[in-house]
């Protein structure tokens, strides 16, 4: 934190915000910080447009609605919907966030379904794959190096531009399966904020922005830098797998994804045994009860 210029540096994101409108406070300056430098002072600046019904902490591990350990309720998001209805974005909101709202009829994978499969592209040359066919690949590679088969593998969606997935969400949801031995495969899907089309006070604020992709080429692009983001972040030698979505968005749009969501499929059977609950808060909470739902 400097303060003689006023900003919070975050190496691990990327990139410097002002330190406006937070109570300037070496503690609060570094909880800025540790928050992806733009997720505090987003979300504050966000909630304090609403009324004071809504509880959200704010940690080094993202910004939670009610009990952070956990995913948030579905009923929390829904609350948090007909705020965003309410307001000056609400025909923005509803184009772009019509799942989080109520009286959607949801078409995602649960669990004991079959993992919908779909196109994705290699970063490394840009070749098409599927991505039942990366998940056994995936698998067999684990089984070689462990000398067993993995139980599960972690399907991540997400894009830079969504600020929970880039300040915690791909951080924390890798890291806490892998102690459980699960690898993650990360699937960069269409931008959750783009610029051009649904812009964020988080990612404004932070001087970070994306605009919608126009061709495969651009989400590449995209792609390699959240490639390089994740690894920084976790603190690999080698980088995370990430894949990208195809330009039809079906994968996201099959596992209906946006802004970010975690699943976990049984390789064996490629069955989903575990999905989180769509909106960006609680991260921690959703890479907590992945890890759990591995108990039973």
């Amino acid at each position: 934190v400097d303060f003689q210029s006023n900003m919070v540096h975050s190496d691990s994101v990327l990139f410097t915000i002002p330190l406006v409108n937070i109570d300037v406070t070496p503690k609060r300056a570094v909880i800025a910080a540790c928050v992806a430098g733009g997720i505090y002072y987003g979300y504050k600046t966000f909630l304090d447009q609403f009324e004071d019904d809504i509880t959200c902490s704010l940690t080094v591990a993202g910004a939670s609605i009610g009990d952070p350990e956990h995913d948030v309720a579905q009923e929390e998001i829904y609350k948090l919907s007909d705020k965003w209805l309410l307001s000056e974005r609400r025909d923005m909101y509803q184009r772009h966030r019509k799942r989080h709202c109520q009286g959607y009829y949801t078409k995602a994978p649960i669990p004991g379904s079959l993992a919908p499969d779909g196109t994705i592209y290699l970063l490394e040359n840009n070749q098409k794959a599927s991505l039942h066919g990366l998940i056994k690949f995936v698998s067999e590679t684990w089984k070689e190096k462990q000398g067993s088969s993995p139980s599960h593998v972690c399907l991540l969606f997400g894009s830079m531009s969504c600020p929970a997935w880039r300040g915690a969400a791909a951080k924390l949801v890798t890291e806490k399966l892998a102690q459980r031995n699960v690898q993650t495969i990360h699937i960069y899907t269409k931008e959750a904020n783009p610029k051009d089309l649904f812009p964020n006070k988080i990612n404004a604020a932070a001087g970070f922005e994306i605009e919608e992709h126009q061709s495969i080429d651009d989400r590449i692009r995209a792609a390699k830098m959240a490639s390089e983001h994740v690894q920084k972040q976790i603190r690999s030698q080698e980088p995370p797998i990430l894949v990208a979505d195809s330009m039809d968005d079906s994968l996201e749009r099959a596992y209906e994804s946006i802004p970010y969501r975690v699943y976990l499929v049984d390789p064996s059977s490629m069955k989903i045994t575990f999905s989180s609950r769509l909106g960006p808060f609680n991260p921690l909470g959703k890479a907590n009860d992945a890890s759990e739902s591995l108990n039973s």
